[in-house]
């Protein structure tokens, strides 16, 4: 695995980070931005412009008005966020800042499967083991509290973790640690059974696979390959 190859997937493994940032403090600036000042202030060892460039560009709006190389991997995850936001069923692409619901539960995936149409639903919590948190029916219980604890589990788990393939199975754990129980989209108007765990850690198997295919074929414009001919 080469350096880009990691950095790839660090990124798309990151990508959403700022949507745990936004949803505990709510602030005016949208997850890309949250997720961007996140890593930047607060995990130094992974504040690389190669990695920063793919959360903070990771969304259309943001990356058409962006200056970057031809080869950035923020084209990369771009492309690659959306083809995992699509097996995702979703939709739509904004902010959770914009028309949805922060405290919004994960849903059962298996509410639709089958025919099936259940309203089972997770507790919002950090996963333990020893713990299993099945899928009740009714709302599930799941407040600012969390993202907050989340934030802070992520901030002091990664910090120091460097920008290396051995990182990668590390920063996995932290995820499914933390994020397991936590919804992606929280679109009220869409199935918010997908976490954030899984959401992001496809993204960065897409991402990772998309970098193979531009090097086996000579590919450098990744700008004119993904963002204008996607």
């Amino acid at each position: 695995m080469n350096d880009r190859k990691v950095k790839v997937t660090i990124g798309g493994l990151l990508h959403d980070i700022g949507k745990i940032v936004y949803r505990d403090e709510r602030s005016k600036k949208n997850h890309s931005y949250a997720g961007k000042e996140f890593i930047e202030k607060n995990i130094s060892s992974l504040n690389d412009k190669e990695i920063i460039d793919q959360i903070f560009y990771h969304h259309s709006d943001m990356l058409s008005n962006a200056t970057l190389e031809e080869n950035s991997l923020a084209y990369v995850t771009y492309i690659a966020d959306n083809i995992s936001a699509g097996t995702d069923r979703r939709k739509n692409e904004g902010d959770d800042e914009r028309g949805f619901d922060v405290g919004l539960e994960l849903q059962s995936v298996f509410n639709i499967l089958n025919s099936n149409n259940e309203k089972k639903t997770y507790d919002g919590k950090t996963f333990e083991k020893e713990d299993v948190n099945y899928p009740k029916d009714g709302k599930g219980a799941i407040d600012r509290e969390l993202y907050k604890n989340i934030k802070l589990k992520i901030k002091n788990a990664l910090n120091g973790v460097n920008i290396s393939k051995e990182s990668i199975n590390s920063i996995l754990e932290v995820f499914e640690a933390t994020s397991t129980f936590v919804p992606s989209s929280t679109n009220k108007e869409e199935i918010a059974d997908i976490s954030i765990f899984d959401h992001s850690k496809m993204t960065a198997a897409i991402g990772a696979c998309i970098l193979e295919y531009l090097e086996a074929n000579n590919i450098n414009d990744y700008k004119n390959e993904l963002q204008k001919n996607a």
